[in-house]
């Protein structure tokens, strides 16, 4: 049982193994973020493919104090194995939970902030929506980073589970979406 009573551990390297197509331009899998205290909040650093690094200058997100469930709240399926092909279906199953938990359970500790990114990261999503094509603009987006203590195993040792969640907005045809990562 996942008891995430060690508290929030923020500044740490993460890596991103899954995102939701509509993140994905943003958070790439195998992307590394990082959380680093700064003033009043965290600001986020960015390695690795995404051409991401720019989203998150001058970013700041703040701690929302609240309870700390455990992770038995989301799921009873875990610990998870290290993210491969193998398991991304588990890993799916579990975005989808998570978004759930995060619609609703709004007084979980988390860091909230907002970061801009680029409407339509893909070609196809501006086919899709049916929108005059445009360059892609900036949309402010709202996110909420939370994590799991004791979630993911990697041999003997547990590992955190990392969640970000963009609630839907209604003036970006993105949709919500949910990003996957471990430390």
């Amino acid at each position: 049982m996942s008891a995430n009573d060690e508290g929030l551990i923020w500044e740490r390297p993460w890596q991103i193994v899954r995102a939701d197509l509509d993140m994905a331009h943003v958070f790439a899998p195998q992307d590394t973020i990082s959380f680093t205290r700064n003033g009043n909040g965290y600001g986020i650093s960015h390695k690795g493919a995404a051409a991401a690094a720019n989203y998150f200058r001058d970013v700041v997100l703040t701690e929302v104090p609240g309870e700390q469930p455990s992770f038995d709240a989301v799921s009873r399926d875990y610990p998870l194995p290290l993210f491969s092909k193998h398991h991304k279906h588990r890993y799916r199953t579990l975005a989808d939970r998570l978004e759930v938990f995060a619609q609703t359970h709004p007084s979980v500790r988390r860091l909230e902030g907002t970061i801009k990114i680029p409407c339509h990261g893909f070609a196809h999503q501006e086919q899709e929506s049916g929108a005059d094509p445009h360059e892609p603009q900036q949309i402010t987006t709202r996110i909420h980073v939370y994590q799991f203590a004791d979630v993911v195993q990697d041999g003997t040792k547990l590992k955190r589970l990392l969640v970000i969640y963009k609630p839907f907005q209604p003036h970006c045809t993105n949709g919500n979406g949910t990003v996957l990562g471990y430390d």
